[in-house]
């Protein structure tokens, strides 16, 4: 499968397990700034984007707003990720059509692959 995949996030050990698990699966390619992430789209298409929401620079929702004014007409399949419980953002994001889905972490490879695979086929 040659759909390429996003995964920012500011933990360097997530992006490095997220790499190593689905590197057979997708071309991966994946950032711990959110504003190197979003220089990356303006020059790159991508099927799906994963962010993280809990980034100290910029929240993944923040992330969202950006990629919504880079991509006006048609977007990449967008999934935000959180250790933590979905909140007020995240909820009026996936309100908002800025994102497709959640993610909680952690997430299990078998399902997380299900998800990610379904969201770009859809």
């Amino acid at each position: 499968m040659n759909k390429k995949v996003l995964y920012v996030d500011d933990e360097d050990i997530n992006l490095m397990i997220f790499s190593r698990l689905f590197e057979k699966d997708f071309v991966v390619q994946t950032y711990n700034s959110p504003k190197k992430a979003l220089q990356f789209l303006k020059e790159n298409k991508v099927d799906l984007i994963l962010t993280d929401q809990q980034m100290p620079i910029m929240l993944g929702t923040e992330m969202l707003d950006s990629i919504a004014q880079l991509f006006p007409v048609e977007r990449p399949k967008i999934a935000i990720v959180s250790g933590y419980n979905k909140n007020s953002e995240i909820t009026d994001a996936l309100n908002k059509k800025l994102a497709d889905t959640f993610i909680s972490k952690p997430w299990e490879y078998d399902s997380l692959k299900s998800t990610l695979i379904q969201l770009m086929n859809d």
